[in-house]
């Protein structure tokens, strides 16, 4: 049926209707391949720059946390106990603990949430200068720039 009415056209009307599926083939596959490849490649591109953006950010930490632990030490006396110690340098930096756990004598625990990372940093360095070894660290960048979520803790 279809393979007779083409066959009644003339060519003029042939050669229109070849253009035309011409097109819709050409808009198809930018709709279908073209399109969605081409705007997953441009969010892909946009998640390199944040990642980039964010190892920028990483090496200047890093940086900031070499200076700090090559500078001096004042050691406090090894009978203070950790967890008064460690409130103690916190609130004079303005850092509200989210919890603190002494695991014993020589080691506690501590949970930040969205705290500063500039702020972090000389607390880090003045418990360091009193004696107090960060001994493990886990820091996530938060949602707010230049803030992290922090789980630390901290040994004799």
């Amino acid at each position: 049926m279809l393979r007779a009415r083409y066959q009644t056209l003339n060519d003029r009307e042939k050669l229109t209707l070849w253009v035309g599926a011409a097109v819709a083939l050409v808009l198809i596959l930018y709709l279908t391949l073209w399109r969605p490849l081409s705007s997953a490649n441009q969010r892909l591109l946009q998640q390199i720059d944040d990642k980039q953006v964010l190892v920028g950010w990483m090496q200047q930490a890093s940086a900031q946390v070499r200076q700090l632990q090559r500078s001096s030490k004042t050691v406090a006396p090894a009978s203070t106990p950790l967890q008064p110690l460690i409130t103690a340098q916190a609130a004079r930096q303005g850092i509200k603990l989210e919890r603190l756990q002494s695991r014993n004598d020589n080691e506690v625990q501590l949970w930040l949430d969205e705290v500063e990372f500039n702020a972090l940093l000389p607390l880090l360095d003045q418990l360091n200068r009193q004696g107090v070894q960060l001994t493990k660290a886990s820091l996530r960048a938060s949602k707010t720039p230049g803030r992290v979520d922090a789980q630390l803790t901290f040994g004799r």
